[in-house]
C-alpha cells in the first residue's frame, strides 16, 4: 500500500499525531516522503466514511514522547534531555508525566 522508495522512510509513510482534549488524534499521514514530492495519503482509504482529525479509538499503549530540541548524537534515533511518557487506553489518554533521560 505504501511502497518505499528510500532506507529513511522504509514504512513508505509518515504519520503526524497530536493530543487534544485527552485524546489521541491522526492528523494526516504523507506518502512519498524521499521523493521531494510528499503526497498526502486520503485517510478515508483507511476509515471510510472518516476525515482527519481522527480519534485513535484503536490505540491502547504508552507513547515517549521527546521535550524540547534532540541533543546531537550517533544515535538512530534522536536522543532528548526530557521525555513526555504517556499511558492512552482507546485513544483516550490517561496518565501523562515527564522524566528526565537519566531516569530509569
Amino acid at each position: 500500500m505504501f511502497p518505499s522508495r528510500c532506507s529513511a522512510n522504509w514504512r513508505g509513510y509518515k504519520a503526524f499525531w497530536a493530543i487534544e482534549d485527552s485524546r489521541l488524534l491522526l492528523v494526516k499521514v504523507v506518502t512519498d516522503a524521499c521523493s521531494g514530492g510528499i503526497k498526502e495519503f486520503p485517510i478515508e482509504n483507511l476509515f471510510p466514511g472518516r476525515s482527519t482529525p481522527l480519534h485513535a479509538f484503536w490505540y491502547s499503549g504508552k507513547l515517549v514522547v521527546g521535550i524540547g530540541k534532540p541533543r546531537r548524537s550517533r544515535a538512530l534515533t534522536p536522543q532528548y534531555d526530557r521525555y513526555a511518557m504517556i499511558t492512552v487506553a482507546n485513544g483516550i489518554v490517561l496518565t501523562s508525566t515527564e522524566q528526565d533521560a537519566t531516569t530509569n
